[in-house]
């Protein structure tokens, strides 16, 4: 039991590390267009 929970604790942090990268790469986009306009 506690691997699987370990492992669904793992799985759910890189999802949401990977969430988080992904909003930081889209508003990092989203600033240049702003800026270059």
């Amino acid at each position: 039991m506690c691997l699987h929970v370990n492992k669904g604790w793992s799985v759910s942090i890189l999802v949401y590390i990977q969430t988080l990268l992904k909003n930081l790469l889209f508003s990092h986009c989203l600033i240049h267009q702003f800026g270059l306009i």
